[in-house]
């Protein structure tokens, strides 16, 4: 399919930027603070990494949720893309209880895809085929799982991995909204006695999104951190309500 480029003067680029939805708060205010304020903001593409167990895919079930806060977004839809049964339906369940907005669960679109092709068909499917105004916040879960049934050379991933990474840009500057990865994580090879990691994706996703979080977690404390060291970590906790401060 066919893209176009728009060209904007200052003002109006300014002004698509104030008009934008108000971000997702993620429910603790430390880790808000540490997204750069009120939550993941639209036009912008978080990556999640860390080691099993760090939270990743409870923060999408959380944001999902929170996507609807704001009553002006209940009648949007929120999608949910699962690339390695990380999905929860009695987890949803659950979080959307804690409000007064149950029924939005309705307007959770979810699917789960296991090859490149069926991925690629439906970002093009949301380009063509929803109104811009009409989607709240796009979750990847597990991205580079795509790529576990491909028969394709390190160079191959790299180039289709940037190749998705300016799809969902364009999804997320025409939709006005934030998407949100996941990716797992390995040791590095000549670090094996330390607890360096790598997310599975390397320089394609980190050149190609606009932020980067590393997760992890210390028995019932998890912690986002800058893996650049360029800010403070938040600590927060996951109780029965969701994300929360300590």
């Amino acid at each position: 399919m066919k893209y176009s480029i728009k060209i904007f003067k200052a003002l109006e680029y300014r002004s698509l930027y104030y008009d934008a939805p108000d971000p997702i708060p993620t429910g603790s205010k430390a880790l808000d603070d540490f997204l750069g304020g009120y939550g993941v903001r639209p036009f912008n593409i978080y990556l999640f990494y860390g080691p099993a167990g760090s939270g990743k895919s409870f923060l999408l079930h959380q944001l999902i949720r929170n996507s609807f806060i704001n009553p002006e977004r209940r009648d949007k839809y929120s999608i949910y893309i699962d690339l390695a049964d990380n999905f929860r339906i009695e987890l949803l369940y659950k979080l959307f209880s804690l409000g007064d907005f149950k029924h939005c669960i309705k307007k959770v679109l979810y699917t789960r895809i296991y090859r490149l092709t069926s991925l690629l068909r439906l970002l093009d499917t949301i380009i063509n085929r929803y109104d811009s105004n009409s989607i709240n916040i796009l979750a990847l879960d597990n991205f580079m799982e795509v790529f576990k049934l491909e028969d394709m050379d390190p160079l191959e991933i790299h180039l289709n991995v940037r190749y998705i990474l300016l799809k969902l840009h364009y999804i997320s500057f025409n939709f006005k909204i934030p998407i949100l990865l996941t990716s797992r994580v390995f040791s590095k090879l000549d670090e094996v006695f330390s607890d360096s990691y790598e997310f599975r994706g390397g320089l394609a996703l980190r050149s190609m999104v606009n932020y980067l979080i590393h997760l992890s977690r210390s028995n019932s404390i998890f912690r986002a951190s800058d893996p650049y060291g360029e800010k403070p970590s938040a600590l927060f906790k996951i109780t029965d309500e969701g994300i929360c401060d300590l």
